[in-house]
């Protein structure tokens, strides 16, 4: 083989690392760029749902455990229902960092709301209050656009807020929003 032959292979395999190396630079960047994303919380949006002032349906539904519960016993004080679906991504998230939460901090007035199999698949810390239904039922009662939705209602039942929103900062912050004065009335706080 010859001195030009070999030097223009030399050059080639040069080139082709040198490609690799910047390929994956470029991976790396886009890697790091997604997962910024990806902990980034999402803007709320705007969502319908029921309307703020309207009452919310009587339903029955079944707890984390099996056993039936009512929207009665659901309204005993003023709530938030967090309609989450094993299906969704933000939903999943949420979840996981539901099982972080200090549950002093949520657990007087969230409650979730999933589809049969969405306990278990969601693994849902078992301190929160749950209902199953349906999704189809979810979307017919409540008329939700999409998930992770959260309809803050008073012990009336009434609707004081919709929101899609995507973590416990977040659900937090709207419950405080929403329902403050029923929130601390409720805890003892005058």
């Amino acid at each position: 083989m010859s001195v030009g032959w070999a030097v223009a292979i030399v050059v080639l395999w040069l080139a082709v690392v040198t490609l690799a190396v910047v390929l994956l630079g470029v991976l790396r960047q886009v890697t790091s760029a997604l997962d910024r994303l990806a902990r980034q919380p999402a803007t709320p949006m705007q969502a319908s749902g029921p309307a703020v002032g309207s009452t919310l349906p009587d339903f029955t539904a079944h707890d984390a455990h099996g056993e039936m519960v009512d929207a009665a016993q659901l309204r005993e004080q003023s709530s938030v229902l967090l309609f989450l679906s094993p299906g969704c991504g933000p939903c999943r998230t949420l979840a996981e960092e539901l099982t972080r939460s200090d549950p002093a901090q949520l657990a007087g007035f969230l409650t979730v709301v999933t589809e049969p199999g969405g306990v278990d698949e969601l693994q849902l810390p078992a301190w929160l209050r749950v209902a199953v239904l349906p999704e189809d039922t979810q979307v017919e009662l409540f008329g939700i656009p999409g998930r992770p939705f959260v309809i803050a209602a008073d012990q009336d039942w009434s609707v004081r807020g919709t929101q899609l929103l995507n973590t416990v900062g977040q659900i937090t912050d709207f419950a405080a929003a929403k329902l403050s004065s029923e929130l601390a009335y409720a805890n003892g706080v005058e």
